[in-house]
């Protein structure tokens, strides 16, 4: 859900002091759903029991990369002037994986974007031929005015 994961700084964007994170060069495409599509598909679903059943059903409300987003938090915030970190997904993954050994649930949450941001995992649905979108009436979003909406 994106909105959740802007407002709770899951992707690396603090709103408060103008920092983000972008993890590698932030230009890998995931598929990203905010929570009104995702409350529309499960109605949908529930209407399409023959097309839908025993199976995992995949929708996007976009394709994104972190710039994108990035780009979206400094128009709707209109600031320019954010201080920028690169971190190196393995470099995040390794920490991740040491944190979530020792008990620290933040280290979850580095693998959690992990999965969302590398390419191999399987996160960009349209392009693996996968989204329901279709079959469920499900529309692209406007990611600028779901960042707003977000804010």
């Amino acid at each position: 859900m994106l909105r959740r994961c802007i407002q709770n700084g899951f992707f690396g964007f603090n709103t408060n002091d103008h920092t983000a994170t972008i993890w590698d060069d932030g230009n890998h495409y995931f598929s990203a759903t905010t929570r009104a599509a995702i409350g529309t598909s499960v109605a949908r679903v529930l209407a399409k029991p023959e097309e839908t059943a025993n199976r995992s059903v995949f929708i996007s409300s976009f394709e994104v990369i972190m710039n994108e987003i990035f780009s979206a938090m400094k128009k709707a915030t209109g600031v320019s002037d954010w201080t920028v970190t690169n971190v190196n997904t393995d470099d995040m993954v390794a920490e991740g994986s040491k944190e979530w050994a020792m008990g620290n649930m933040f280290g979850m949450a580095k693998l959690a974007l992990a999965s969302q941001l590398r390419p191999e995992y399987g996160n960009n649905f349209k392009e693996l031929g996968k989204l329901d979108n279709e079959l469920l009436g499900i529309e692209p979003e406007d990611l600028n005015a779901a960042v707003v909406q977000a804010l």
